[in-house]
């Protein structure tokens, strides 16, 4: 699982980078605010064939968050540059195994 707005800051394609080079398919749950770069990760999932394994949603509830972290077996937020993020808080506060940049990931 991945939440967080989809910008290039916050580096998704990052995330269908490592998907591709995976041995075997592992289903990825973005959920985030679309914005220009959304168009970018979607080109990298249709060009890659990776559309049977990722799925965007746009405008999730947030009281529907609850549910999709405890469905998720692990919680990827690999962003280049953050403050405080609830989202890994949440994450954890659910039992959720998380990965996660500690610096820039060029």
């Amino acid at each position: 699982m991945y939440l967080g707005t989809i910008e290039e800051r916050k580096n998704l394609l990052l995330l269908l980078k490592a998907l591709k080079v995976l041995s075997y398919p592992v289903p990825v749950v973005a959920v985030g605010k679309s914005t220009s770069y959304t168009k970018k990760v979607v080109s990298y999932i249709e060009e890659n064939e990776l559309d049977k394994y990722v799925t965007i949603f746009n405008g999730v509830p947030f009281q529907d968050l609850p549910a999709l972290y405890q469905m998720a077996s692990l919680f990827v937020y690999p962003s280049r540059f953050e403050g405080f993020v609830i989202a890994i808080l949440e994450a954890i506060y659910r039992g959720v195994t998380v990965i996660a940049c500690t610096g820039p990931v060029w």
